[in-house]
């Protein structure tokens, strides 16, 4: 294993994937593999009625009611706690500029999480788990060699220095997989939280994916703040599209967008050394299975960042608009 990556349960996320789990949120309830939900369940179930769990339970269910507090938020607001979820793990001011806006109030969240742990005793669940968790860790099929090729291709893609790459498996999150990072000063720690199953069926794709979204989402929304590309976005997602869409909780023009940059740019680095069938396959999957039917066109405009001598991808941006606006949008 290199110094630079590592393989881990997180129990920040544990703890506070839990309590979505617990209030009810379907992206961190579908997936009982070895029988772990129920075990959980049967763990927490005491602990529903009593005051401190059902606040925090409370709280995120009004936050996502109001303010869509739901899937990466969750994701971002673990990585930015100690393991013990009692504080942050740098200063208030560095968190807040890290974290989902749809926290909304993260003391109170801290607050919050932090009672919950303390009045389930998550201490004594999470170590409980702890064969449960080796075995996760264990029984995986990651080549890290592959693994630590598509790190540098994505370092040298955005330009960007990353600290560490850390990537989190949970039995918690579903059937997703969410690309957060923390940056504090000059550092940059990529810390993707993966559900299970990837450990079994690990590929480039999956952690390029992922490690993209720090440096592709803010392309993204900035292109879909375009009034062109935002009514074509919108306009085309209806039908079967949209069913699709919602059904991997992309049910807006804005997550759309986000989504087809990701994929785009995920495709654009494998080529660099993964086999041609395998980026065609990706390709396809994108383009046929998940309906993003862009891909194809936005992976050939990127080739142009690619051949060119852009700084990073936001330098790049202008261009990567103007061809979207062109291609689709007159």
């Amino acid at each position: 294993m290199s110094d630079d990556l590592e393989l881990k349960i997180s129990s920040a996320f544990e703890c506070v994937d839990m309590v979505a789990h617990l209030a009810g949120f379907e992206e961190y309830s579908g997936n009982n593999r070895d029988g772990a939900i129920s075990r959980y369940d049967k763990y927490f179930k005491p602990f529903l009625k009593q005051k401190k769990t059902k606040a925090a339970i409370s709280y995120f269910k009004k936050l996502r009611n109001n303010y869509g507090f739901a899937y990466d938020a969750i994701a971002t607001l673990a990585t930015a706690m100690t393991p013990d979820c009692h504080s942050w793990r740098t200063d208030i001011e560095t968190v807040q500029e890290n974290l989902d806006t749809r926290c909304v109030n993260p003391e109170k969240l801290l607050q919050l999480v932090a009672d919950f742990y303390d009045e389930t005793d998550f201490a004594k669940f999470y170590a409980q788990e702890s064969k449960n968790y080796k075995i996760l860790i264990d029984d995986n099929s990651i080549n890290i060699d592959t693994v630590m090729t598509g790190i540098e291709k994505v370092k040298a893609y955005y330009n960007t220095e990353v600290s560490k790459v850390t990537l989190s498996f949970s039995y918690l999150n579903g059937f997703g997989n969410y690309g957060c990072s923390f940056k504090e000063g000059d550092k940059i720690f990529f810390e993707p939280k993966y559900w299970s199953h990837a450990m079994k069926n690990f590929d480039p794709g999956i952690v390029i994916h992922e490690l993209s979204h720090p440096s592709s989402n803010p392309v993204a929304e900035l292109l879909y703040a375009n009034p062109k590309i935002k009514n074509y976005i919108d306009k085309n997602m209806v039908g079967e599209k949209l069913k699709k869409m919602i059904s991997m909780a992309y049910d807006n023009g804005y997550t759309y967008m986000i989504e087809l940059l990701t994929r785009a740019n995920t495709i654009a680095i494998m080529q660099e050394f993964c086999t041609k069938e395998m980026c065609e396959r990706q390709t396809a999957y994108d383009k046929d299975t998940c309906m993003f039917s862009e891909i194809d066109f936005v992976v050939e405009v990127l080739q142009k960042y690619k051949q060119g001598n852009y700084k990073n991808l936001m330098e790049f941006k202008d261009i990567l608009e103007e061809d979207f606006v062109a291609e689709y949008c007159l």
